[in-house]
């Protein structure tokens, strides 16, 4: 990894930990890449990785699972991540450290059970408007 004289820009520091990484590009692409990599470090805000992709390019956003695994019923959290540098390394590959901007969710709000008046909550309530469809 190459050395830097500048001040130390981080939030939360880096600890040298080898992990895998799932990297996509998080917009469509001609020709999309799906890769599984090792980081070289990592934070909780961020990790440092090594590929072969030429197309990645500095403020580009991707789709990072980190830390990733293929076991079955492994937690896989899901981030959108902007590249801030890209380092030239040897031959084709490349340096890439990415920042986490958010997370990645399937619920895009909290379900609540709600009352039924009896101070009970319930966990789930028949749509009327379905039953009617339905008979």
């Amino acid at each position: 990894m190459p050395y830097y004289s500048e001040t130390e820009k981080r939030a939360r520091p880096r600890v040298r930990i080898s992990c895998q990484v799932r990297v996509r590009p998080s917009s469509p692409m001609i020709d999309p890449f799906d890769e599984v990599l090792s980081t070289e470090n990592s934070s909780r805000s961020g990790c440092y990785f090594i590929t072969s992709q030429t197309r990645l390019k500095k403020e580009m956003r991707l789709n990072i699972g980190f830390p990733y695994s293929t076991e079955f019923g492994a937690i896989n959290r899901e981030y959108v991540a902007q590249i801030l540098r890209v380092d030239e390394l040897l031959e084709t590959r490349k340096g890439i450290a990415v920042k986490f901007v958010s997370t990645i969710s399937l619920r895009t709000f909290q379900q609540r059970p709600k009352s039924d008046g009896s101070g009970r909550k319930k966990l789930w309530q028949a749509d009327s408007s379905l039953a009617r469809q339905r008979s």
